[in-house]
Order: structure tokens, then sequence, then C-alpha cells
């Protein structure tokens, strides 16, 4: 696997246990990673250890904080989970993704403009939470972390997790993290013990502005055993359209061999 600029990871690859972050080969931002969870080449849906999941964020949450004291224009975060290839995963490696950005995603962008126009401002987040409680859409809690289904979800078995304090990633740590992870795991194995295989993830995070913290959690179907999806969790749970092509290479190539038949 490729190394980080030693001026950002000095030792190339950040490790926690068997978990090892290093940079993504098909970057989708500034700076955009991929951690292993751990050495296991397939974990069933709901199957992660705790100790492993939690070690993959911390290997995300520590490059954005390395990110941000060498390029101090980044300030979103978005980590995001792939489960085996319907969820869009081109591997079955168990992994995370961190995107770290001067921009946030698709769907993290809508949220804050929604934020910024709402008259509850900054306390909108919880309020959705409090009105899940209300109306029968409360899963559960775990620590300050409340986990309920949206009122319109926007992908399979939707669950939505929220802290609603404002905060930084500099304050997803110790005992809040832990929560996050145990909910996470939980929501997951529910999934996994009625037989589901496939699903995606994403935190929503900022490095400089405190915000409430929130996170999606979807299923996606298997139409045929392992058949991969080429809607990934960036188009399902950011709302981040993604090619693997970028438009002038595509244009070149298919311009080399463009010959329309004679009328």
């Amino acid at each position: 696997t490729p190394r980080f600029p030693q001026h950002v990871v000095p030792e190339g690859r950040i490790q926690r246990r068997d978990a090892v972050l290093f940079p993504n080969l098909v970057p989708y931002g500034s700076w955009s990673a991929v951690t292993t969870i751990n050495r296991n080449h397939h974990v069933p849906l709901g199957s992660f250890p705790a100790e492993d999941w939690s070690a993959a964020l911390e290997n995300c949450l520590d490059l954005a904080r390395r990110v941000r004291d060498t390029d101090p224009a980044v300030r979103w975060v978005a980590v995001t989970q792939n489960l085996l290839p319907p969820s869009g995963g081109a591997l079955f490696h168990p992994h995370l993704q961190v995107n770290i950005d001067h921009r946030p995603t698709g769907y993290h962008r809508a949220l804050l403009r929604s934020i910024e126009c709402h008259p509850l401002g900054h306390d909108l987040p919880g309020r959705l939470a409090e009105d899940a409680r209300a109306a029968g859409r409360h899963v559960g809690d775990s620590g300050e972390w409340t986990w309920f289904t949206p009122f319109a979800p926007l992908a399979p078995w939707e669950v939505q997790g929220v802290w609603p304090v404002r905060r930084t990633v500099d304050d997803l740590v110790g005992a809040p993290l832990r929560d996050f992870v145990r909910g996470v795991l939980a929501i997951q194995r529910w999934q996994g013990e009625r037989g589901r295989n496939a699903g995606n993830l994403a935190l929503f995070l900022s490095l400089d502005t405190p915000c409430a913290m929130l996170a999606r959690l979807n299923l996606r179907s298997t139409y045929h055993p392992w058949y991969r999806s080429d809607q990934s969790v960036y188009q399902v749970g950011l709302q981040e359209a993604v090619t693997d092509m970028p438009p002038e290479l595509l244009a070149e190539r298919m311009r080399a061999d463009f010959h329309p038949d004679p009328v």
C-alpha cells in the first residue's frame, strides 16, 4: 500500500491494533484514505469487534488532525463504510474510508444549509432526534448518541445517529467515540441477524466549526450473490456524484475511435 508524505505522516501509514490507514489510490477529495479494520478478509455484517472498529475510526480522525496541521484550509471530514460488494465496495476486506476536504459533501452541505436557514439553528439536529422519540421512531441511545429512523428516509432501512452538542473532530475521543461505535455495531448486528450482508455508513464531522455530529446507516439490496453495485456510499450516503474517469479523458479515448457509419 502507498504511504503519505513524510511532512504529514512521518511514519508513512497510521496504525492502531491491526487497523492500518494508507492513502486511497482512487482519491475522492483533497485528502482521501482507507483503513483496514483487522486482518480478517471477510467479516459478516454485525460481527465486527468493537476494539477493531474503534481503532479504524481513530486512524481516520488522527489523519484529519494531522492534515489540518499542514493544510489549514481543510474544514470538513466524512468517514464512510462500504460493506461488501452490494454496497458499492470494491474490496471484500473490511475497511473504512475518510475524506478530508475544503468543502462538505452533498448531504452534509444540505444539512448545514438547513441549520443555517432554520429558526432552530444549531438545535435542529437535536430536535430531529427528540421528534423521532416522540413519534415512535426512536431506536435507542448509546451514551450521548441518539439513534432513530428518519421521517423521510433516503435509503433502505436508514437509521440516523446524532450527538446533538456542538463539537469538532477533537471532541470525538474516549467515551463519545466508544459510544458511537457501540451504537453502530448494535444496529449492524440487528441487521445481520436478519440475514442482511451489505450496507453503508456515513459520519459527518467538522475540523474547526463546532456543530452536531450526524451519522447515517443504511442497507443495500443483494440482487445476486456478491453482486457489486455501481452506487457506493458516496452516492447513497453522502449524496455526492462520483465517476471513475475524468470527462476529458473519457472524451479523449472515445474521440480516437469515434467513426459514425456513413449515411
